[in-house]
């Protein structure tokens, strides 16, 4: 689990470096991935999908 000084960098890298981003997921330069709950529940075949989708954001 996450823990405050995690989930504010996360935050500074989506506001400030470029990211990967696909319809269920993203994934930040520091390697932090975020999925829809969804997806989770759903296993890997999803994500798996998901990440030939991605694009890079213009940050």
């Amino acid at each position: 689990m996450m823990d405050i000084k995690d989930a504010r960098k996360v935050i500074n890298d989506l506001e400030n470096k470029p990211f990967l981003c696909s319809d269920t997921e993203i994934q930040t330069e520091s390697g932090y991935i975020i999925t829809r709950k969804e997806v989770k529940k759903n296993g890997d075949q999803k994500r798996t999908e998901g990440k030939s989708n991605m694009h890079r954001s213009k940050a």
